[in-house]
């Protein structure tokens, strides 16, 4: 009997410090998951703050277009004439309306939400058709002709500051009347 205790003495004395390399190994892999699962994190981050980001743009040069196909639809000859298109004898091909809108981000020591800083660029309406308009007033015979006339909007949504860069344009056919055959401007 008193030979059964010294070998399990002995078999301890061999397993001295297995226990020491078992926990460092755990402590090992857990921490590579620890990082991975870090990294997966941060990247997830980033990618939803781009997709945050592509909205804003997405939606401020659609509120663009909304704009211009509305001013089209309302005051088209004052629309067309605005001063950044330039005139119909020196057209400006590249002029453009900007205007601001609010991001409604919370800016860090005011204490509200932030300012003007999304910028909307709509450019010159380019005239791409005009379609008779059937059953419109003045389209009987000996009246002047009733039309709509299509036009190619184009806007641009962006920000530029230190931590968010952004950019998106959207081109959309808009069409605008009935309004005579022969236009004044």
């Amino acid at each position: 009997m008193t030979m059964k205790p010294k070998s399990l003495a002995a078999k301890r004395e061999r397993e001295r410090g297995a226990a020491l390399v078992v926990a460092i190994l755990v402590l090992a892999i857990l921490t590579v998951i620890g990082i991975a699962l870090m990294l997966i994190t941060s990247t997830e981050t980033r990618i939803a703050a781009n997709e945050w980001s592509v909205n804003r743009g997405f939606y401020s040069s659609d509120a663009g277009v909304r704009w211009g196909t509305t001013q089209l639809n309302v005051a088209l000859p004052t629309f067309l004439q605005r001063p950044e298109f330039g005139t119909k004898a020196a057209p400006l091909f590249d002029g453009s309306v900007l205007f601001l809108m609010p991001s409604h981000r919370f800016v860090t020591g005011t204490g509200f939400f932030g300012t003007d800083d999304i910028q909307v660029r709509v450019t010159t309406p380019g005239r791409i058709s005009r379609r008779l308009c059937f059953g419109c007033k003045g389209n009987a015979p000996g009246d002047e002709a009733q039309y709509y006339y299509g036009f190619e909007m184009r806007a641009t949504g962006a920000q530029n500051d230190a931590f968010l860069q952004y950019s998106k344009a959207l081109v959309a056919d808009v069409e605008a009347g009935p309004l005579p055959g022969r236009l004044p401007f």
